[in-house]
């Protein structure tokens, strides 16, 4: 069984631990924007970024983990904050289950969030811990019709981000957010990041398993996978398909970033699947999970002596 801790830390925040059963790997995220800040994979390598400058004032959005971007990407309505307020506001554990090593927080609607965007929802986000991954689902329950737009701002944690590549959007085309969301195709075999780049691509649905068709993106690093990260909707029938958004702000916006080290841009890299490329139309319901969007993540790093041991044959 999986074990799970509840605590406070340091900074007054409170957060919960999910520890897999059989192996040293944990997940550890925080009630406070229902962020996943940790990820250690069954080697104990931490997976995802989080700056050292994270701001934790209880208002700021952490600079680092798996931020969870709703209702809104970027700033379209300018009543609601940027990148929604999901990420800021106070989730609350609705359950857990040893046995499946998962825990569920939610977050609904509130006095606050009605000031800024009117609509009754319950959004339940299933976090689960596997043998050598992370799986994530976000579920969205809203008995009327919304306009939304939701997105993982996942944060991955590199060695050096100019001797890392993202494979799997090739030939894709992408909106530059840099160029005024010009869109463009990109015709490298893989995206190697040599400045700013903020990008917002639609990549080609694959067969993930027998049951969901998403999109697959990987983070390569001396030539070889380090990690996967797949996406899917429950709802592709509606062309509710994962975007990708590939973003690392570089030397100048990182030196400009309060919440970010002026060096930090070298030790991270985001791969952000979301559906955010212009709002999207959700018609009403009255079954929770009506709408739900889904990535796991998997680790591929080797332990020290494994890369040693390949390196000498």
């Amino acid at each position: 069984m999986s074990k799970i801790e509840a605590a406070t830390d340091d900074n007054g925040y409170e957060f919960i631990k999910l520890y897999h059963p059989k192996t040293i790997s944990y997940v550890k995220v925080y009630l406070f924007g229902g962020n996943v800040v940790e990820y250690h994979d069954l080697n104990g390598k931490e997976i995802l970024f989080l700056s050292s400058e994270a701001i934790f004032d209880g208002s700021t959005p952490l600079r680092g983990g798996i931020p969870i971007v709703f209702p809104q990407f970027d700033k379209p309505n300018p009543s609601i904050p940027k990148h929604g307020f999901a990420r800021t506001s106070m989730w609350v554990l609705d359950s857990f289950s040893r046995d499946e090593g998962k825990i569920v927080l939610k977050l609904e609607d509130s006095v606050e969030s009605r000031e800024m965007w009117d609509f009754t929802f319950k959004l339940l986000y299933s976090i689960t811990i596997g043998d050598n991954s992370l799986s994530c689902h976000l579920a969205l329950h809203h008995p009327i019709s919304v306009m939304c737009q939701v997105l993982l701002h996942n944060y991955f944690l590199v060695g050096n981000v100019e001797e890392v590549g993202v494979k799997g959007l090739e030939e894709c085309e992408y909106l530059d957010k840099l160029i005024e969301f010009e869109k463009f195709k990109d015709d490298n075999q893989k995206i190697i990041v040599r400045g700013e780049v903020d990008r917002i691509y639609f990549p080609p649905l694959v067969r993930l398993n027998k049951d969901n068709e998403g999109v697959r993106v990987c983070l390569e690093e001396d030539g070889e996978m380090v990690v996967e990260l797949t996406a899917w909707t429950n709802q592709p029938h509606n062309h509710l398909n994962p975007q990708m958004v590939i973003w690392n702000p570089w030397i100048d916006k990182s030196r400009g970033m309060a919440d970010m080290g002026d060096e930090e841009y070298k030790h991270m890299i985001c791969m952000e699947p979301g559906i955010v490329s212009e709002p999207f139309l959700l018609e009403g319901v009255e079954e929770e999970g009506e709408f739900v969007f889904s990535q796991k993540i998997c680790s591929f790093y080797q332990q020290e002596e494994e890369k040693k041991s390949k390196e000498d044959i």
